[in-house]
């Protein structure tokens, strides 16, 4: 009888337990999660990288260069190619921009001189297109929305990198996955890429210095 009656009160009280052990487990953030929470600090705190964005498509071979140095630096050139070499080059674009301080210059093809433009004001210091900007790559999208599976490491430009595997599902849609490289000495990425190979994201040189410097224009 005193087993019993001691059972009947410690049932409900072993339930409770369990239940905020469950909720206590679900609620602790997973090692991707943790990663690329870490990810998310170091860039706002970055001060200079380099990225390299390559995109095959069926028409147009895109490759975008982008330089930033903080405070107001920052150079990129934007060359797009038609995929098949038969087609006309004449549709070809090569467009090369700088900016320093609140003064910007801009060429259109490599052998055109350079001009002085109007600033635009938009510096991507503190920033990196893609990763923070609400797109599929932001990292508090991935965070919120994304499966992270993490993987071996591997090296880009030389540098060694843990490769996390990222899958959104939707309903009806074929999943979307992606493959991300970041560095764990200063969590920053190194490499973002899609499994087919259509979309690459290189970053290099962080926090490293650039030499970025205004351009000088024919009289």
């Amino acid at each position: 009888m005193i087993s019993k009656y001691i059972a009947n009160r410690l049932l409900p009280l072993l339930w409770i337990i369990n239940g905020v052990a469950a909720l206590g487990y679900t609620l602790i953030p997973s090692a991707g999660e943790r990663q690329f929470t870490r990810t998310d600090a170091a860039l706002g705190r970055a001060q200079s990288y380099r990225m390299v964005v390559q995109k095959k498509g069926n028409e147009f071979n895109e490759r975008w260069l982008l330089e930033v140095v903080c405070p107001d630096r920052q150079h990129s050139r934007q060359t797009d190619e038609p995929a098949n070499p038969r087609w006309d080059l004449r549709r070809s674009v090569d467009i090369e921009h700088i900016d320093v301080g609140n003064r910007s210059y801009i060429k259109f093809f490599k052998d055109t001189e350079w001009k002085a433009i109007p600033f635009e004001g938009i510096m991507h210091c503190g920033t990196v297109p893609f990763l923070q900007d609400g797109s599929l790559f932001d990292f508090k999208h991935i965070r919120a929305f994304g499966h992270i599976e993490k993987k071996g490491l591997d090296t880009v430009a030389g540098e060694t990198c843990r490769e996390w595997v990222i899958t959104f599902r939707e309903p009806d849609r074929a999943p979307k996955v992606f493959d991300f490289c970041i560095n764990s000495d200063d969590n920053l990425p190194r490499r973002i890429k899609t499994v087919d190979g259509s979309f690459q994201l290189i970053l290099t040189n962080w926090n490293q210095l650039i030499d970025i410097q205004a351009p000088e224009l024919s009289r």
